[in-house]
């Protein structure tokens, strides 16, 4: 088809190009921008809850975790305290829940929890998310989290 202004034609075209790439740019922004929440990643409640509840049978008798400390803790609710870790990593990972449990360092202090058994509770949190199929990205992400609190948790 020939036309009497190319010119206008080719500015014409360019200009709708011009325009379909900004807007092309402006939807992956938004896109990106939409991405969920780990939260979400993690499965929602369903699966902080399934993660929680493996990683406590994981760690209850872990040797080098000692989590009962030797047995003074023997008799914490323990629906509570898994509620408190469901909590603390729902609303950690951007989910509706609100920890309202005591702060990490009030509440760990007479544990006297050291490096080590910190480490190897992060390790058996490790093997828990892989265990769950859980993403690279987000096994990066909650374990960042909960190394966050190393310094109030560790006291030795």
């Amino acid at each position: 088809m020939k036309t009497k202004y190319p010119l206008v034609l080719a500015l014409v075209l360019a200009w709708m190009c011009v325009i379909a790439l900004i807007f092309g740019a402006e939807f992956s922004r938004a896109t990106v921008s939409q991405e969920k929440s780990l939260y979400d990643r993690l499965g929602g409640a369903g699966g902080v809850r399934t993660i929680v509840d493996d990683f406590y049978d994981r760690v209850a008798e872990h040797p080098r975790i000692q989590f009962f400390r030797g047995g003074k803790y023997a008799k914490v609710d323990q629906d509570k305290l898994k509620k408190h870790l469901v909590d603390f990593i729902g609303s950690a990972t951007g989910g509706p829940q609100k920890y309202t449990g005591r702060d990490m360092t009030s509440a760990h202090a007479a544990m006297k929890i050291t490096a080590a058994e910190f480490e190897a509770l992060t390790q058996e949190l490790s093997a828990t998310l892989d265990r769950h199929k859980i993403g690279h990205k987000e096994k990066l992400e909650i374990l960042q989290i909960v190394s966050s609190t190393k310094a109030a948790i560790v006291s030795q």
